[in-house]
């Protein structure tokens, strides 16, 4: 009866991964169910005990019940180890302010993704927030790294879950849209710019007035190099700011 309950405290517990809770779940009720079963055993054979001791069946049951023990009792450290080491790694990868992809991370998420889908068109994004030095010298730098961390939002919000999002620099990201169209991505970016510009006015209660440019290229990966691609899209990021800022400006990849 314990252990029941200690499985289904798990679904309440602050333990959040669920392959560790699934886990401890089986060997809890696996567990619970040994010793259920061991005691009904025990109760239909109790007449013979005084004479024969435990019946065979009782033997095994009871073997099964060591062998869950010492099994439970090493799979909590492991899952433990696993779960530490997950979140370690998850922190390597991370921007500590925004919760994006760091930059390292980003660059080997795109290379990746230039190896397992080299036919698949995708969309490389470059974004940066416009005058933000003037940001940090009016309002000082943590109003300046909560603006970083609200763009950061928003763009975590309005592109999909399976797009690849970055921050590569200070006030600079990245993002690698999936399987996309050249014009619907255009729609996007200018999208994105309207958003910033109408719902950052402020950050707590300084008027920042944050608005972002943006650089991007559409591209086929088996066709140009990533290294290729990143370069475009950074100088078509440079044309936008040439241009006045608060803006989208395509680059394009010559053939190969």
């Amino acid at each position: 009866m314990v252990i029941f309950l200690c499985a289904a405290l798990l679904q309440q517990s602050i333990i959040t991964d669920p392959a560790f809770t699934r886990t401890l779940q089986t060997v809890f009720l696996l567990h619970a169910l040994v010793m259920f079963v061991q005691a009904a055993l025990v109760i239909v054979n109790w007449q013979q005990l005084n004479h024969h001791g435990l019946p065979e069946t009782s033997v095994y049951t009871l073997l099964s019940h060591i062998l869950l023990t010492t099994f439970t009792a090493l799979l909590l450290p492991w899952l433990s180890f696993l779960k530490l080491e997950r979140k370690l790694t998850l922190k390597s990868q991370r921007d500590g302010l925004t919760r994006l992809a760091n930059r390292e991370h980003f660059f080997n998420q795109v290379e990746r993704y230039w190896q397992l889908h080299p036919s698949v068109p995708a969309v490389l994004m470059m974004i940066d927030i416009d005058f933000f030095k003037s940001v940090n010298d009016t309002f000082g730098h943590a109003v300046g790294d909560r603006a970083i961390a609200a763009v950061a939002k928003l763009l975590s919000k309005q592109l999909r879950s399976n797009d690849i999002i970055g921050r590569i620099g200070g006030e600079e990201y990245a993002a690698l849209l999936i399987d996309l169209d050249e014009q619907t991505a255009l729609r996007i970016s200018q999208r994105l710019c309207q958003q910033v510009a109408e719902q950052l006015t402020y950050i707590d209660d300084a008027k920042v007035e944050l608005t972002i440019s943006i650089g991007l290229v559409h591209v086929v990966p088996s066709q140009h190099s990533h290294t290729a691609v990143f370069k475009i899209a950074d100088e078509a990021l440079y044309a936008s700011k040439q241009a006045g800022r608060n803006t989208v400006t395509l680059g394009r990849l010559t053939s190969t």
